[in-house]
């Protein structure tokens, strides 16, 4: 546990791939705020309208979308790899500002896969927390596994990416080919947070994303930018 509080939305409506990544961006940029105006923590759970692939902020496009027939193509502003998103839990933490600025990169990483490792064996799922990063690269996430990410019978099952920006941090992850029980996103989140509120994505929050998605994510310039 290393956060004091936090915002949960269980955003469970399916989304086109540009919209989920829009309403991450405008998550952290905008925040959710508590009582004061002092914006939370906040881990969101979503849903892809069909199977999609995200790339990182810096993969290479040329030859994806010929693998990927008839799926959404859509580019994160995190890093990473390619992800496949069909049936997996993808999810996203945002920390404002004021929480991550001291936090390293990487024990922040490692802090919010331990907690979903934990919340998996909770649930009768063995996994492991990697020690050593895999030798052999690979512009696919779920086929490489670095420090600090979950394996299950030696296979990778969880992985996320950052990016930080001077209004916070954000974090997207996925977790797949591993059982993901109905209850693993409270447990995820009680095990983040001494205090969890659950809300839904707010208005202001909503409209914003929907015009980032339609100027930014939805658009080829974006998509195919590298």
């Amino acid at each position: 546990m290393f956060l004091e509080r936090l915002c949960c939305i269980d955003d469970l409506e399916p989304r086109p791939a540009a919209l989920n990544m829009a309403v991450d961006e405008v998550l952290l940029l905008m925040g959710v705020a508590a009582e004061g105006d002092t914006a939370l923590p906040v881990l969101r759970r979503y849903c892809w309208e069909r199977q999609s692939v995200s790339l990182g902020y810096f993969s290479r496009y040329d030859g994806v979308a010929a693998c990927y027939p008839g799926w959404d193509m859509v580019r994160r502003w995190t890093g990473g790899g390619l992800v496949e998103h069909a049936g997996d839990f993808t999810y996203s933490l945002i920390l404002p500002a004021g929480v991550s600025g001291s936090r390293p990169n990487d024990a922040i990483y490692r802090a919010v896969h331990a907690t979903i490792a934990g919340g998996l064996r909770r649930f009768g799922v063995s996994v492991d927390q990697v020690s050593e990063p895999d030798p052999v690269a690979s512009d696919a996430c779920f086929a490489r596994a670095v420090v600090a990410d979950l394996r299950s019978e030696g296979r990778k099952v969880a992985g996320a990416a950052l990016r930080r920006h001077r209004r916070g941090l954000l974090l997207q992850g996925s977790v797949q080919g591993v059982m993901t029980p109905s209850g693993l996103l409270e447990t995820f989140a009680n095990g983040l947070a001494g205090e969890v509120r659950w809300e839904k994505i707010p208005s202001p929050v909503a409209q914003a994303a929907a015009q980032v998605a339609a100027a930014k994510y939805a658009l080829r310039v974006w998509t195919e930018r590298f």
